[in-house]
């Protein structure tokens, strides 16, 4: 092989990085050329993550499958480069695997045999935020965006001497991995916190916490139906065409759907669809009021355990179910009530799960006198005030260390980690 001529630094177009090596698209591989049963493993999409292989996939062809298509595997040490978000252009290098592969049309793969480039230095000037954002401005697509191999081969990168990439790499995989560390143990300590809510809500509705340390008289447990009324939703034809995406002009009664239920942690507060009252009136239309509980009762939503408290009054879609407090039952201790279990308790069936009106009905809630009932949710908004207040920090330091990652793969490539490199923009 002859060996590349070197300077201080070069600028090189990935196409040229390439030479001697390979950048190929991946190939076009449908479900009757896969077997479950094959030895050649195809990899996709959701194996590439950003600076790593995710080893998420689990789709196979035979030999024979393989040799008919004239497929090109895949080996260790490949930069795989996704060429569909999200996010675009991300890329990571594939490690030792434990049978041949091959890639997704959707994924480029870039080999490098040039002795004078690192190909984890390269994996990481793709993934740095301002080779994104280049890469972002070359894709193309209306559905979903693309970008082509034969942009991401023009794209151009300084190449330093190896063993400043070299010392580049160490240098900035060192940092990354203290902040994976430093973003592990926040995540362990949201887990923490989400863990302390739910035992406390399990204390208080569960258990005698009430009477022994809060002081309360007598709990009393009854069906909801007997304290609440069970409201499921529906959605008239043509609503889409009636509907303002705004409160204006006079469409004043907001229609929720389970979207709204997205736009803030704890009530139901705005909706992407408005009818004026004439308009609820002619359809028929039974809104629920202020301080009604609104849940998901159909589909994948239920797995997402959201209940919200309404703010403003308005009807429901059918996908929605609300529980209304009778006079008995003060609506911010039935909205903690409800925080208490899982919606995925109430459904029936797997492929499409449901929540039906009875098995709402029938769910035992424990009731205490309204001033009884005021001293929990005081109570609990004490607590669960810090709570959400270390939420909040967490966040705030998980957001932290996105940025500093992403600050530091932007210096590296720009001279500001080791000092040498200058692209020049």
């Amino acid at each position: 092989m002859t060996e590349p001529k070197t300077s201080s630094l070069q600028l090189l177009s990935l196409k040229d990085v390439a030479d001697q090596g390979l950048f190929s698209d991946g190939d076009w591989v449908e479900s009757k050329d896969q077997d479950p049963n094959g030895e050649i493993r195809l990899l996709q999409l959701a194996d590439v993550g950003d600076g790593e292989f995710r080893d998420k996939s689990s789709r196979w062809l035979r030999q024979d499958q393989a040799d008919t298509l004239k497929v090109t595997y895949v080996v260790a040490g490949d930069i795989l480069i996704a060429r569909m978000p999200d996010p675009l252009g991300r890329a990571c290098i594939v490690p030792a695997l434990s049978s041949k592969a091959i890639t997704a049309v959707d994924v480029a793969i870039l080999r490098i045999s040039r002795s004078d480039v690192d190909a984890r230095y390269v994996m990481w000037w793709l993934n740095s935020p301002k080779t994104r954002a280049t890469i972002a401005n070359l894709a193309s697509g209306t559905t979903r965006q693309r970008i082509s191999r034969k942009n991401l081969e023009a794209l151009t990168l300084p190449i330093p001497p190896l063993s400043e990439q070299q010392r580049i790499v160490a240098t900035l995989e060192d940092h990354l991995s203290r902040l994976e560390k430093a973003k592990a143990d926040i995540e362990r300590s949201a887990k923490a916190t989400q863990r302390f809510t739910e035992s406390l809500l399990h204390d208080i509705f569960s258990t005698d916490f009430v009477l022994r340390e809060l002081g309360c008289t007598k709990i009393e447990r009854k069906n909801l139906s007997e304290v609440a009324e069970v409201q499921s939703g529906g959605t008239p034809k043509g609503l889409e065409r009636l509907t303002s995406d705004s409160p204006t002009e006079g469409f004043s009664v907001p229609f929720y759907k389970v979207g709204d239920m997205n736009r803030d942690e704890r009530y139901m507060v705005s909706s992407r669809s408005y009818l004026t009252e004439a308009q609820t009136k002619d359809l028929k239309l039974k809104g629920v009021p202020k301080g009604s509980v609104v849940f998901p009762k159909a589909g994948g939503a239920i797995a997402t355990n959201k209940k919200r408290l309404v703010k403003v009054p308005g009807p429901i879609d059918l996908n929605c179910m609300a529980v209304i407090p009778g006079e008995q039952m003060l609506p911010t201790y039935l909205a903690w009530w409800f925080e208490s279990f899982k919606l995925s308790d109430l459904a029936n069936g797997s492929i499409l799960p449901q929540i039906g009106k009875s098995a709402v009905k029938q769910v035992q809630i424990p009731c205490l006198s309204l001033d009884e009932q005021e001293l929990v949710v005081n109570y609990l908004e004490e607590k669960v005030s810090i709570v959400r207040e270390q939420a909040r920090l967490l966040r705030q330091a998980e957001s932290s260390v996105e940025l500093l990652r992403r600050s530091l793969l932007n210096d590296a490539f720009k001279g500001k980690l080791l000092g040498g490199i200058d692209d020049g923009n």
